[in-house]
């Protein structure tokens, strides 16, 4: 099969390598739409502690079970996966935070992933596709069910504010579920042009001008109740502060550099009462987010807009492809 490699850091290989055989309750999978992440940016950029080379990334992927020795799923069923296999064993699991798994593997990480003709993959991390789910809708079940996640941490509640910064395929989702719930007003800053532009097509009041005199207008002077963070760039993660309400909460959900620090003053974060906290994958949330992405209420087509091959995966990884908000690998 055709597999691309992450070899090192800016090391990319396309090989054809053999087919492993199938463990007890695994699945063959063969790949027909693998997601272009920030973290597999992040791997290819040296900057992903997770990550493990030489490895196959791509985990958020979909595809059909072409080979089967799992009691549950049969050759021909049409699955996405959860690339994130906890233990099951130590204490964050059997705690039910399985995220935090002392023996945590990632398919995509640490063992081989999605941009590849097939995968093998243990039954305890296949769901069913529904019927009207596309292949490309559902490569981005896993992203989906971590914003959903996000918003449990959170407790997103109805008709409060919301301030997204950014508008890549993260913000652009959680853009659309508040919106849902009745969030207003609901700002997105973001500095590329096109993303604003789909931001606003959705519904989006567009910051304009200075950050916080434009939230600070828009909230009658309160701050904004909730701040969705996607960008990883730390002024903005402090900024946060200054135009948060009190009692707001701050969700920092991008992939951050594990060398950066923020300096943020405690003596606000005591006085407003602010919540800051992050979210990390996607325990417990895939379902879910299968079940939002089959009810249609997210356009998930106006951001999964670019379509490639494997060998335009690199191309995505280094940004080169222009007014893409997700880049999606389908095989031909």
């Amino acid at each position: 099969m055709k597999a691309l490699f992450l070899n090192g850091v800016e090391n990319i290989s396309i090989e054809d390598v053999g087919l492993n055989d199938l463990d007890k309750d695994e699945v063959r999978v063969k790949v027909e739409a693998c997601g272009v992440c920030g973290s597999d940016i992040h791997s290819y950029f040296g900057k992903n502690p997770l990550i493990s080379y030489p490895v196959v990334p791509g985990h958020e992927f979909s595809g059909i079970i072409v080979e089967s020795r799992s009691k549950s799923f049969k050759t021909g069923d049409r699955v996405a996966v959860d690339p994130n296999i906890a233990c099951n064993k130590c204490r964050y699991c059997i705690s039910g935070r399985k995220n935090f798994c002392r023996d945590f593997v990632s398919i995509g990480n640490n063992i081989h992933g999605g941009f590849s003709e097939y995968v093998n993959v243990p039954d305890s991390q296949l769901y069913r596709i529904p019927d009207n789910v596309s292949f490309i809708e559902a490569s981005v079940t896993e992203p989906v069910a971590c914003i959903i996640h996000g918003l449990d941490i959170i407790h997103a509640r109805v008709g409060e504010s919301a301030l997204i910064l950014g508008a890549g395929f993260i913000g652009l989702t959680f853009l659309q579920i508040l919106k849902n719930m009745g969030y207003n007003p609901l700002m997105v800053s973001e500095l590329n042009e096109y993303r604003l532009n789909t931001a606003r097509s959705l519904g989006a009041d567009i910051v304009s001008g200075n950050l916080y005199d434009y939230v600070m207008e828009k909230t009658d002077n309160n701050g904004v109740d909730l701040i969705v963070e996607t960008t990883g760039n730390m002024k903005l993660f402090e900024g946060s502060l200054d135009i948060i309400s009190n009692t707001g909460r701050i969700l920092a959900f991008a992939v951050y550099d594990p060398d950066a620090y923020a300096k943020i003053k405690p003596s606000v974060i005591f006085r407003k009462e602010i919540t800051i906290t992050g979210e990390f994958t996607n325990p417990y949330t895939m379902e879910r987010a299968l079940n939002l992405i089959a009810s249609k209420a997210i356009n998930f087509g106006i951001m999964l807009n670019k379509i490639i091959d494997i060998n335009n995966v690199e191309n995505a990884f280094r940004g080169n492809i222009s007014d893409a908000i997700k880049a999606v690998m389908v095989n031909k």
